[in-house]
This record gives C-alpha cells, sequence and structure tokens, in this order.
C-alpha cells in the first residue's frame, strides 16, 4: 500500500469514528475528491470500512474477502428485504 493510499484510509477512518464521538471531539478531515481518481477513493473506503468493521466488532481477522463476503450478504439482504421476499437460506 502507498503512503498516499495508507494516508487515505487514515482520513476515511478517522471520518467513519466521528459517528461514534461527540461534535466536539470529532477529528476534522477533508477530503478533495476532485483530485482523486474514482477507483482509488474507493478502495480506500473499502479498506477503511474493513478497518472500521475490525475495530467495532473487536475481530483481529481483517480478511479482505470475507469482509467483502459480509458487504454482499448484506446487500442481498437488504435487497430481499425491501422486496418483501422471504429467505429460506440464511
Amino acid at each position: 500500500m502507498t503512503d498516499e493510499m495508507e494516508s487515505l484510509v487514515i482520513d476515511l477512518v478517522s471520518n467513519l469514528n466521528n459517528v461514534f464521538v461527540s461534535v466536539d471531539d470529532c477529528l476534522k478531515v477533508t477530503l478533495n475528491i476532485r483530485e482523486m481518481d474514482g477507483d482509488e477513493y474507493f478502495t480506500a473506503l473499502l479498506l477503511a470500512l474493513s478497518v472500521h468493521h475490525s475495530t467495532l466488532t473487536g475481530s483481529s481477522d481483517n480478511d479482505l474477502l470475507e469482509f467483502t463476503y459480509l458487504l454482499n450478504r448484506l446487500a442481498v439482504d437488504y435487497l430481499m428485504e425491501s422486496k418483501n421476499l422471504k429467505k429460506d437460506v440464511e
């Protein structure tokens, strides 16, 4: 991972963590999306979400493929619920 990507991931994790702190304790992190490639941004966001998930769940397993499986499962669950379809398999 490049230093630039690592810095972006850290900034995104900081912003995600701001959801759980008071306004006074929020870190002021600003990203200029116009200066970065979309793939770079979403890759960094995926990594940041993985770090954030590990922090919230206490999981030490940072397997990115398993994390994307979790995201896909959540997306399918959401779509099925929004269309009022029954889930027969969990």
